[in-house]
């Protein structure tokens, strides 16, 4: 009897404080509690964050250890049954009146439901990344073609990638260890996943700002080289003095708003240094962004200075169009005047010598027609009134009938 007493007790015991060690507690902060006894990890198994191992394995690890318990006293032999042989003595253990107790078999029954208590819990704890979710299931390049379909300004992506820095700010701040009874939750690997992840987002809409960065770049770049070689053509005829005037012109309207085409640029650059890697950028590409004010500089300067050559050289080239006008316009009514008597509407010239004709005046037509849009030009860029050849206008339209009646042949 006494024998029983001892081994139902060291069973209640043992129980109890399995019990007790591995009860359910909702709390995650007790103070004075013992550490947790199982160490779970908190896992990514797409598309929902989960444990591992999960409760049901780990109640069945509970389970295992109670049946465990009660198997011990299958080996000790109830001693009332020591005189029969051994393979008899074997089925008399006090295995059977140990677990016939009552408060045995309540403290077996809780333990095998004892993680139940803590399912909901946890499953709210896991619940609490569903925010995160989008992550891992989003995929990165068609998220950023629906954000790029919307023609996003620098603002919204410096509001995107804020927004990543601040979910990956969040994510850090996820404690590590999380305790719910019996489990110690350990988030380690989930949050180095999930910011790593989140980090990749960061990259990814970075690199392609980085790429219209660099487009923009390349173009400023690639303008201001372009328009410094124009600056530095020689004015040598009116038509070389049209094109350099046109320029100017050019550089004055884009001075500006010049600053809206190159502040944006310096923005994004500044805005990819604090999101990517210091050596995002080549040599070559660093050179041209550091030089890019400089060299604009450098060509305001250089038509400030064409400008001023032009100034005291246009006067000569103003007399010498009103002097090529009249020259013109001379040379205008002599054509005329051949076309008339040499052309081909003479009366009695053979076909084939009328063609020939036609052919001549159709070329020597187009040489007048090039130096009235050379001379018509001129005076808008000196803002004279425009000359009339009422001449070049009869013989133009007496070459185009001529040409509908000869051209059959």
């Amino acid at each position: 009897h006494f024998m029983y007493q001892a081994l139902l007790h060291s069973a209640k015991n043992s129980m109890n404080a399995l019990k007790k060690r591995i009860g359910s507690r909702k709390g995650t902060s007790i103070i004075g509690a013992s550490k947790p006894i199982f160490e779970v990890d908190v896992q990514l198994m797409p598309p929902s964050v989960s444990l591992s191992p999960s409760l049901d394995e780990i109640q069945q690890c509970i389970n295992k250890s109670a049946q465990a318990v009660l198997s011990c006293y299958k080996k000790i032999v109830d001693w009332g049954y020591a005189s029969l042989p051994k393979e008899k003595r074997s089925s008399h253990t006090f295995f059977t009146r140990v677990t016939k107790d009552i408060e045995i078999v309540k403290v077996a029954l809780l333990l095998t439901g004892c993680i139940q208590g803590i399912r909901n819990t946890v499953a709210d704890y896991l619940s609490s990344f569903s925010q995160y979710d989008w992550i891992w299931q989003l995929d990165k390049d068609e998220a950023y073609k629906e954000f790029f379909k919307a023609n996003p300004s620098l603002e919204d992506y410096e509001t995107k990638l804020a927004h990543f820095g601040t979910v990956d700010k969040e994510i850090g701040k996820v404690g590590s260890i999380h305790v719910i009874g019996a489990l110690s939750l350990n988030t380690k690997h989930l949050k180095k996943y999930l910011r790593d992840d989140c980090n990749s987002w960061i990259v990814r809409y970075s690199e392609n700002l980085h790429l219209r960065a660099k487009m923009e770049l390349e173009a400023m770049t690639e303008y201001t080289r372009v328009t410094m070689g124009k600056l530095s053509r020689k004015v040598e005829d009116l038509d070389s003095l049209g094109f350099m005037m046109r320029v100017l012109r050019e550089v004055r309207d884009k001075e500006c708003s010049i600053d809206m085409e190159i502040n944006p640029i310096m923005d994004m650059y500044r805005m990819l240094e604090c999101h990517l890697s210091s050596d995002f950028m080549e040599k070559e590409e660093i050179d041209k962004k550091t030089v890019l004010k400089s060299n604009w500089k450098k060509l305001i300067l250089q038509a400030l200075v064409r400008t001023d050559e032009l100034s005291n050289t246009q006067i000569g080239f103003e007399k010498g169009l009103l002097k090529d006008i009249d020259a013109f316009n001379t040379d205008v009514q002599n054509f005329l005047a051949d076309f008339t008597k040499n052309g081909p509407l003479v009366k009695g010239l053979a076909p084939m010598e009328a063609v020939d004709r036609l052919s001549r005046f159709k070329e020597e037509v187009k040489i007048r027609e090039r130096k009235f849009d050379l001379y018509h030009g001129g005076e808008e860029l000196f803002a004279l009134p425009h000359k009339e050849y009422p001449g070049l206008d009869k013989t133009k339209k007496d070459i185009k009938l001529a040409s509908l009646l000869f051209d059959l042949y």
